[in-house]
């Protein structure tokens, strides 16, 4: 029963977007890296790409990807990272 609701409610997601994957295949995780290699310290470099890890793990549970540019959700994620560290 849950099965095909939930097939029916991921075919109504990709007719919405007309099944058009371009940019959806690129994920924050690579900015997250990327900017704490580049600006974090090296002492709380891992520890800040873990906690912005964390916050781009869930933010697949809302429509974010449809809306935002990767970049733009892992900047959102090492923000909201700094925060939570203070």
């Amino acid at each position: 029963m849950y099965k095909e609701l939930i097939e029916k409610a991921e075919y109504m997601v990709l007719e919405a977007i007309s099944f058009d994957f371009e940019g959806i295949d690129e994920l924050p995780y690579r900015w997250v890296r990327d900017f704490c290699e580049s600006y974090a310290n090296f002492a709380s470099r891992e520890h800040l790409q873990s906690i912005a890890c964390i916050f781009c793990n869930d933010s697949f549970k809302l429509p974010l990807c449809l809306f935002f540019h990767p970049k733009v959700i892992a900047a959102a994620c090492i923000f909201k990272a700094m925060q939570y560290r203070q």
